[in-house]
């Protein structure tokens, strides 16, 4: 339970996973310091806490990870649609002057900055043309009527 409020209240992001280096070595030293503190008090605690120090670190890796998930999903906005073959995915951050950027797979595995820009109504581009989503279609793009959405977030 400790290692669950230490996450939520760290809110950590994926610039902040360096700190796995040290906090599972920690956790498990301090359930491995507990169990042998046990030996001499209770001896029947002492193999919970030897178990104890091998899930804890198990245990915050995950929620570390699973934090740094749900905290991208929630500060991203995604749609993605493809072209003979080819993937697009169309990245929004609301929180940073609505940026926006738009990245090109031609294969899987395998990502190209395709375009960024700001969005206002519309998405604008660098080269000063426009396009904009609308009721799950894009419009605009390519000089294409309309291309079906797929939103990922």
């Amino acid at each position: 339970m400790l290692i669950g409020a230490w996450t939520l209240y760290f809110e950590p992001t994926s610039d902040m996973t360096i700190i796995l280096i040290y906090a599972i070595p920690i956790v498990f030293v301090i359930n491995l310091f507990l169990s042998i503190v046990f030996l001499f008090i209770k001896k029947y605690y002492v193999i919970f806490l030897l178990v104890n120090s091998f899930i804890a670190p198990a245990i915050l890796y995950f929620l570390f990870g699973f934090y740094i998930y749900i905290s991208s999903v929630r500060d991203y906005d995604s749609w993605e649609f493809s072209i003979d073959n080819v993937v697009y995915t169309i990245y929004t951050t609301p929180h940073s002057n609505n940026d926006y950027s738009l990245m090109i797979s031609p294969e899987p595995d395998l990502s190209i900055g395709g375009d960024r820009g700001t969005t206002t109504i519309y998405f604008t581009p660098i080269n000063g043309s426009g396009y904009f989503i609308f009721k799950k279609y894009l419009y605009g793009y390519k000089d294409m009527d309309k291309i079906k959405l797929k939103k990922k977030y």
